[in-house]
């Protein structure tokens, strides 16, 4: 019984010699460990490059940056003023016509509108300008122009003119004179700016 007993305590002793190591080892190496690192982590590693887009993918580079350039735009064609109609004109009339010869001068202008008088009015042996009142007339940025030249007199037709500016020439595309129609298809009228000296 007493070796027995003494035995039983004996491994009892081992047993608890060998837990006691354990646990001691534990410790120990416990205590022998490094502590773990606590350095923030490196996030710059997951930050997307200036040139690339959310999806992480670099974009790709603009074949043709010309094109976001506007391209430039086309001259236009040339802008009429009623500025540039200051001045006198003279209606050439179409070869074999007989009359009338007329002045036009244009004394000022606005814009598109101009205001002048018939200076001139021959036909046949009659001076008829001051049977007509001082006239307004307009021109767009084309060129077209168009005026009409009202009678003192009640009654009198007006004159009327329609055309297009070129330069000096006005080409006229319809031209009434004492109620007729003077433009024809072989017959073509025309003013003329005068040079000034």
């Amino acid at each position: 019984m007493g070796r027995i007993t003494i035995g039983r305590y004996a491994v009892l002793v081992m047993v608890g010699g060998l837990a006691a190591c354990s646990q001691g080892g534990s410790k120990g190496g416990a205590k022998g460990r490094a502590p773990a690192s606590t350095a923030a982590p490196d996030t710059t590693r997951s930050r997307p490059r200036s040139d690339t887009t959310l999806s992480g993918r670099a974009e790709p580079a603009d074949p043709n940056p010309a094109a976001m350039t506007p391209p430039a735009q086309p001259a236009g064609p040339r802008q009429y003023g009623a500025t540039a109609l200051v001045g006198s004109w003279d209606l050439v009339a179409p070869e074999g016509s007989r009359g009338p010869h007329l002045t036009v001068t244009i004394d000022s202008a606005r814009r598109s509108t101009f205001y002048g008088r018939l200076t001139r009015a021959l036909s046949g042996d009659l001076e008829l300008s001051n049977n007509f009142l001082p006239f307004k007339g307009t021109v767009d940025t084309a060129g077209r122009t168009k005026f009409r030249i009202m009678p003192s007199q009640k009654g009198s037709p007006p004159a009327r003119f329609e055309g297009h500016v070129e330069s000096d020439r006005m080409r006229l595309s319809s031209f009434v004179w004492a109620e007729e129609e003077q433009v024809k298809p072989d017959k073509a009228w025309e003013l003329r700016k005068t040079k000034t000296k």
